[in-house]
């Protein structure tokens, strides 16, 4: 790595505030020692963009959220906003050093990078919104950004990962909160609950190269080159003749047999065929459970129903 110098600040900056004794405190508004930062992001997972190259920008001109931080003080927006202001005037980014940052309504607007360590944790209060209009992020994939209230990329890059935010339902639905797009990593995501998607948006979930992704309680494992493609349809694709047949089962004009099983075909050509097959594969897990088959029989088109062996269901199974 080029060894990269650091000019060190030439504005003292003064924070006032009330100490125990009543005292004024006066602190320091120091850039960060580069090569520290830059150690840490070689030897941290950060953030890929979709084209897998690094994140990077005017790394040179960080500005410390923790310097403007009052020593005991229980909210950081104040110090967020004075480190931005900071942070604009040099084409510099905000950075937050190791430690937990309680904020309320903060914005990071254009113009302005935005930094978490590995080590560090935001926490947006109940109510509040954390808006990152920047597009220049150096975000490690774990749960850097925490707490009751939300965050905002939609006016910046407009994508984010579910890492970011946690793990779960939790995780996934902050995630779909704060972007448009939603890049899937190398992780299994295990979703318990409904994740609701913010109505009048257009929200796009892309898995990149993966091992497996859990949603809806079903373990997707795509092949990876058509990772992307087949994560954006594979929940209607696995679910749709299914969730067909779960419907017209329950309508009274549709024969039954004596034990309660549904006289039901299923059919379709290419993803149909595919999707029928899934059906049936649903259909007998769920006759293990309840000894009641509703799907009677099963006529696939083409071989696309082939592609049911990436989810698990073989000629074994």
């Amino acid at each position: 790595m080029m060894k990269k110098i650091l000019a060190l600040a030439a504005a003292l900056v003064l924070t006032l505030g009330l100490a125990s004794c009543g005292s004024t405190s006066v602190q320091s508004a120091m850039h960060v020692d580069i090569d520290a930062f830059l150690a840490e992001f070689d030897n941290a997972e950060y953030t890929l963009q979709p084209d897998g190259k690094l994140i990077l920008g005017n790394e040179e001109n960080l500005i410390d959220v923790k310097s403007y931080l009052i020593d005991g003080a229980a909210d950081a927006t104040e110090a967020v906003n004075s480190a931005v202001q900071a942070a604009a005037a040099v084409g510099g980014i905000v950075y937050f050093s190791e430690g937990e940052y309680t904020v309320g309504n903060t914005e990071i607007p254009k113009g302005v990078g935005f930094a978490v360590a590995t080590s560090a944790v935001i926490k947006v209060k109940s109510g509040c919104v954390f808006k990152v209009n920047s597009e220049d992020l150096y975000i490690p994939k774990k749960a850097v950004l925490t707490g009751e209230g939300g965050y905002d990329f939609t006016e910046g890059v407009n994508y984010c990962y579910p890492d970011w935010f946690g793990s779960g339902a939790e995780g996934m639905q902050k995630a779909v909160n704060a972007a448009d797009t939603v890049y899937l990593t190398k992780t299994t995501y295990t979703i318990g609950t409904t994740v609701v998607l913010p109505q009048g948006r257009n929200i796009e979930i892309i898995g990149m190269s993966f091992s497996g992704t859990n949603i809806n309680n079903e373990v997707y494992e795509p092949y990876a080159p058509y990772g992307a493609f087949l994560m954006t349809w594979a929940p209607f694709w696995v679910n749709s003749m299914n969730d067909a047949v779960q419907y017209m089962y329950d309508q009274p004009y549709v024969l039954k047999d004596e034990a309660g099983n549904g006289v039901i075909g299923v059919t379709g050509h290419s993803m149909g065929g595919f999707s029928s097959t899934m059906a049936v594969a649903q259909d007998e897990q769920a006759f293990a459970a309840t000894g009641i088959r509703k799907i009677m029989a099963n006529l696939t088109e083409g071989s696309d129903f082939g592609y049911a062996g990436i989810f698990g269901v073989t000629a074994e199974v």
